[in-house]
């Protein structure tokens, strides 16, 4: 996504602008995909403080699990409750950390237990 902010040098077949895709693609249905508890959710590369490459792999269970968690005991949002959040989403995955509070867990969170967001 080109915001702007500084010249970018595009790579044909590498780079592409957001907001026609988007336009493209917005109204495209994509079925649910069931997986299993032990699926990789994702996986985060970092070379640490050795400086050797390394990654932890988050399963989806254990993703799923922390969101719903979460959702109960730190946003106190009970299943069927409405939820208000201030996140801005067009941030949406623009941190990263380990866990998940980088992604965006105002927008997940809620779906994980079913409060209307």
């Amino acid at each position: 996504m080109d915001r702007g902010l500084a010249p970018m040098e595009r790579v044909t077949g590498r780079d592409l602008d957001h907001a026609p895709l988007r336009e493209r693609h917005s109204q495209t249905r994509v079925p649910c995909e069931w997986v299993e508890a032990t699926h990789p959710s994702y996986t985060l590369y970092t070379g640490g403080t050795t400086g050797k490459p390394k990654g932890v792999q988050r399963d989806t269970g254990g993703y799923a699990v922390a969101l719903a968690a979460s959702m109960q005991h730190i946003f106190c949002g009970p299943a069927g409750e409405t939820f208000f959040s201030a996140s801005d989403p067009r941030l949406a995955g623009v941190g990263l950390s380990f866990g998940y509070s980088g992604r965006n867990p105002e927008s997940r969170t809620p779906s994980m237990v079913g409060p209307r967001e």
